[in-house]
């Protein structure tokens, strides 16, 4: 679920009633998850932009109350994964909400878990305590350090429950991409049929530099990249990156380059302290020249 505020307005119950995910339904899902400590996957799309920031507010009272003391909230910093839907419809616009968002929700999680303190923030974000005791998977202000797909693609399999087909991913699950099927008689399964290997080799082995692209761009190795389905939806090649989204993940680096200098700069912190930020530093100043870029930079300098 996205979010109270984000699901009335984006993602309706599509049903005979046409209710709405009320508060009742959301206290019950809450009820669950806190039962068995599970965190929640928002998604934040072009088109809730202007629903996220609220939206956000909403997360972290109800993580308060699922937390109630201040060492056990700060403690799951993270729990709230919030994950942008790499469709083709980023306009100008919609970049510019993304990166006020975005700014929003670092100033937000400084606040909230880090006592406004810079040099927690960065000790805590860009160190690998974090992913090894706090579980947190995926913030979006991290910086990746390796050329690998940024979804579980590269790591897990998908499997279709109801034909038990093996997806690269939900949203990769055509006949064409599947790349093999679990085999069941008698109720069990007794084997694995594969389809489409050559499929499966490039995306657990091959090294994401190397993609049509990404293997050009300065910000290959830091960049999340883009989402293979939709990148298929669209240009009909799952490997080959769509236009929008390439533009709004180079906004995205070149505004986390100016937000976290500045960030370091109030505190007379080092970059060279925090290998991510000198792996940002280095790739985001082959783009700081781009003509297509330095509209971005006045903005983002009226954010931070």
């Amino acid at each position: 679920m996205d979010g109270l505020i984000v699901d009335k307005m984006m993602r309706p119950f599509n049903d005979n009633t046409s209710k709405l995910k009320t508060k009742e339904y959301y206290n019950r899902v809450i009820s669950f998850c806190s039962k068995y400590s599970f965190g929640y996957h928002p998604m934040i799309s072009a088109a809730s932009l202007d629903y996220q920031k609220e939206n956000y507010e909403i997360w972290l009272k109800i993580l308060h109350l699922m937390y109630p003391t201040e060492e056990e909230f700060k403690a799951n910093f993270g729990k709230v994964m919030q994950l942008v839907v790499r469709n083709n419809d980023w306009t100008n616009e919609n970049i510019e909400k993304y990166l006020s968002w975005l700014n929003f929700l670092i100033d937000t999680d400084k606040k909230e878990y880090f006592d406004n303190d810079n040099k927690l923030f960065f000790d805590n974000v860009f160190s690998h305590k974090i992913d090894e005791y706090q579980e947190v998977s995926y913030l979006p202000y991290l910086i990746s350090e390796y050329p690998s797909f940024s979804c579980t693609m590269g790591e897990m399999l998908c499997i279709r429950l109801g034909d038990l087909a093996i997806c690269p991913c939900h949203r990769t699950a055509y006949d064409k991409y599947l790349l093999g099927k679990f085999e069941v008689k008698d109720d069990k399964i007794i084997g694995i049929k594969a389809n489409n290997v050559q499929l499966a080799s490039a995306i657990y082995l091959t090294n994401t530099l190397i993609k049509p692209k990404c293997g050009e761009c300065p910000i290959s190795i830091i960049c999340i990249k883009g989402c293979l389905g939709s990148q298929y939806e669209n240009t009909n090649d799952i490997f080959y990156p769509v236009d929008s989204v390439c533009h709004l993940l180079k906004a995205k680096y070149l505004f986390l380059y100016i937000k976290f200098n500045k960030m370091l700069k109030e505190d007379n912190l080092k970059v060279s302290d925090y290998k991510p930020l000198i792996l940002l530093n280095t790739k985001i100043k082959n783009l700081l020249q781009s003509e297509d870029l330095s509209k971005w930079i006045q903005y983002i300098q009226s954010l931070v």
